[in-house]
């Protein structure tokens, strides 16, 4: 697996389209994973990168069968490596984006150090929110991510 240096962001070659996808769940993985990996494939002259706060997919409409220990954990988590031969990848939080510039500022690291990214074209694929269903106490009794705002 590709990744971007603790110091820098990677050299473009000279001409090629930077295409940036923040998020790792299945609307990052399946851009970056099936239709991006495919331009690279055909040597299309494009540089891939993909965000995301974790180094693996984890396949949630099967987390049930794994918790109740019909299936095994690897059977629905998998490292980005995997999945993505063509495609870098940068483990962090976005902090910001600028737009205009097209630029975006990412924090990672246990001291959340920051670094700047430019991109050509980018893919904002950061999910949504945890749907409780309006079950009463479910919010209060099951573990999700408190940053979706």
């Amino acid at each position: 697996m590709k990744t971007w240096s603790e110091d820098a962001e990677p050299s473009s070659a000279p001409g090629a389209e930077r295409v940036l996808v923040l998020g790792g769940g299945f609307g990052g993985i399946y851009a970056a994973a099936l239709e991006l990996e495919e331009l690279k494939r055909r040597h299309i002259d494009v540089e891939v990168t993909l965000v995301t706060r974790d180094n693996y997919f984890l396949f949630t409409p099967m987390l049930p069968e794994a918790a109740a220990g019909e299936l095994e954990q690897s059977a629905i988590i998998n490292p980005l490596c995997r999945l993505l031969k063509r495609v870098r990848t940068f483990v962090g939080a976005i902090e910001a984006i600028d737009l205009k510039a097209q630029r975006i500022v990412i924090s990672h690291g246990s001291d959340r150090h920051t670094h700047k990214f430019s991109y050509d074209q980018l893919v904002i694929a950061l999910g949504a929110g945890t749907n409780f269903f309006n079950l009463p106490g479910s919010r209060d009794f099951v573990f999700y991510h408190q940053d979706v705002k």
